[in-house]
């Protein structure tokens, strides 16, 4: 007889290993998963094998429930096509995520890891090539960057944090010093590799979550820890100085070259004229995203002077860039509120144990600037990771 444990174990490890690689063999081994986990619960269902559900959880699937209804009574299929793609996946892959009762964390880890290297390795492999032939690193720009890292950069920097986050966690736990001395090389690796790519939020987001560390998890007096933590934002700073891809990259000399480059300038003013607009509800908002695309794009045109930028601002068709922005836009005050709850319940739960704390809050900036859910990936690596982080406090049993 076929163990579906084993099934169901293996198929979540290949699916962590195979992520970052191939969206097809991910939704293989996703689906595997999935039906895995329903025939194991089927099959122990009188075994008093029950799930057993938490605040969390409540109010999750009630902000998925309240998208789905609004989106259905507000927009057609084909308005709301992102949201009928990738919901249904969040809602089944969280749902099996809490039903599953044992995880393998360690091997998970491992897995990501392992993954997480060799698709690093593989960068850099292009970019030593790309480098052979054109005499220069386009980090620093959005050309020739796409062909190099196959993933867009800000979901590339924020796959690299994740295994950072998880590197530290083995360097932590591991009671062998050549195991330590291992994930310390691999940490390190992966830090200059986000520096290497100049991907800003996971940049900022490190120094905030070792900030996080220092202050209020790391075992030493107050004047310690706020004379590390000095330190660290001095290094920063110059890091920040001496590196020109990063300096380019942030335009942090001139602020109004800063503003003209950076698109979420543009996009977040003009979130800001839609919500008073006369047909904008605050209660069920709009309830369809071809409706909320199109009057972005309307505000593009209007608001933008420069026919270049206009153009690329047209022809790209910038969303939100921030899953609450999206969901305000989409759902009103109710989406914005059911989220922004779910996300502090999130900190409040795993605030005793570093490693889920830092992975959450890493998510929760994430949403600020990434309309995470409307990627196959950034809803794999929610599922994958925001609630293995949740399941690790032990506070979620299933």
């Amino acid at each position: 007889m076929i163990n579906l444990k084993y099934i169901n174990t293996y198929s979540l490890i290949f699916f962590t290993l195979i992520l970052p690689f191939s969206p097809a063999l991910s939704n293989i081994f996703f689906a595997i998963f999935c039906v895995s986990s329903i025939t194991e619960y089927i099959i122990n269902r009188k075994q008093s094998h029950t799930i057993k559900t938490t605040y969390v959880s409540y109010v999750f699937f009630l902000l998925i429930g309240y998208l789905l209804v609004n989106g259905l009574l507000q927009g057609s299929y084909l308005a709301n096509k992102t949201l009928w793609k990738f919901l249904p996946i969040l809602g089944i892959g969280s749902l099996f995520m809490l039903y599953k009762k044992e995880f393998s964390f360690d091997s998970i880890k491992k897995a990501s890891i392992i993954s997480c290297i060799c698709f690093v390795v593989l960068c850099l492999i292009r970019t030593v090539i790309f480098y052979s032939q054109n005499n220069f690193i386009p980090f620093a720009n959005e050309g020739e960057m796409v062909d190099i890292l196959k993933i867009h950069r800000p979901y590339l920097g924020f796959y690299v944090l994740l295994n950072i986050i998880l590197s530290f966690d083995l360097i932590m736990n591991s009671k062998l010093k050549m195991y330590k001395y291992i994930y310390s090389s691999i940490l390190v690796f992966f830090a200059t590799f986000l520096i290497l790519i100049t991907a800003r939020l996971s940049i900022i987001s490190f120094v905030i979550i070792a900030l996080i560390y220092i202050l209020f998890y790391l075992k030493l007096n107050i004047f310690k820890k706020v004379t590390l933590g000095f330190t660290s934002c001095i290094a920063f700073m110059l890091l920040l100085s001496y590196n020109p891809n990063i300096q380019e990259r942030l335009n942090h000399n001139n602020i109004e070259l800063l503003v003209d480059h950076e698109p979420r300038f543009v996009i977040w003013e003009s979130i800001n004229t839609i919500r008073n607009n006369e047909d904008f509800n605050t209660i069920i908002g709009y309830g369809n995203y071809n409706l909320i695309e199109d009057y972005l794009v309307i505000n593009y045109e209007k608001s933008i002077e420069k026919i270049e930028k206009r153009n690329y601002y047209l022809n790209e068709r910038f969303n939100t860039h921030s899953q609450y922005f999206d969901y305000f836009l989409f759902g009103g005050f109710p989406a914005l509120i059911l989220f922004t709850a779910f996300c502090i319940i999130s900190l409040w739960m795993t605030k005793r144990y570093f490693t889920p704390f830092a992975i959450i809050v890493s998510f929760i900036l994430f949403f600020s600037v990434e309309n995470v859910f409307h990627r196959q990936l950034g809803c794999y690596l929610f599922i994958l990771y925001y609630f293995l982080s949740l399941k690790r406090t032990e506070k979620i049993v299933v």
